[in-house]
């Protein structure tokens, strides 16, 4: 383990222990992946996105985050904030329902309609349990004519999982293409102050699996 600047060193049993806790950690999460496919018309969003962040460093943000969003064809969305502040604490979960415009729109599905999104390969989840100082998820579905699209990418810092090469190169290479898309989702967390309160409107926490891909702990 390397240890970060500003930080006392750990002793070998307290390493032994923090590595055991990430290790055994993994072994409960369930890493999130896409549903079964739909027909068209049981389908109806643009894109569904999730992203999820976790560290076991010591941190001054949040030890765990999750963002995500279902935009519906009419510009409708559902935003879902979850925040862990630190290591088996209580988390805060935010939910808003707003709408876009049709220029958002249409920059939206600029984006999902690249040439590089169309061709991304599909997503391979990482192998668990495994040990990481901390790693991110991002996934996405992706309405298409007749077909969900189905990509995403995993990275970590630490040891990591068992995937192939292969599957770690098409993560790397997906981090790239998704990462326009994963700031425009951020980028929907900054618009609650410039909407009107009547268009962003807050949801009850009873909804928090709206997004359809929340992560099960």
């Amino acid at each position: 383990m390397q240890f970060r600047h500003g930080y006392a060193p750990l002793s070998i049993i307290e390493i032994v222990i923090q590595r055991l806790m990430v290790a055994a950690a993994f072994v409960f999460v369930s890493v999130p992946s896409p549903a079964p496919s739909a027909k068209p018309e049981s389908r109806p969003f643009i894109v569904r996105m999730g992203e999820w962040q976790s560290t076991f460093l010591p941190s001054a943000g949040p030890n765990s985050l999750t963002n995500c969003v279902i935009v519906l064809p009419d510009g409708c969305f559902e935003l879902v904030l979850r925040r862990q502040e630190s290591l088996g604490g209580k988390s805060t979960v935010d939910i808003f329902e707003s709408s876009l415009n049709q220029k958002a729109i249409e920059i939206l599905r600029d984006r999902l309609d690249s040439d590089a999104v169309r061709k991304l390969p599909p997503y391979a989840p990482p192998n668990t349990p495994f040990i990481a100082d901390e790693w991110q998820l991002v996934t996405a579905e992706i309405s298409r004519a007749s077909d969900v699209q189905r990509v995403g990418y995993f990275s970590w810092k630490g040891v990591g999982p068992t995937n192939t090469e292969s599957i770690k190169r098409e993560w790397q290479e997906s981090a790239v293409v998704l990462q326009p898309l994963v700031e425009w989702v951020r980028a929907l967390k900054s618009l609650g102050s410039s909407i009107p309160p009547a268009k962003w409107r807050r949801v009850p926490k009873e909804k928090y699996n709206a997004c359809g891909i929340a992560p099960r702990v």
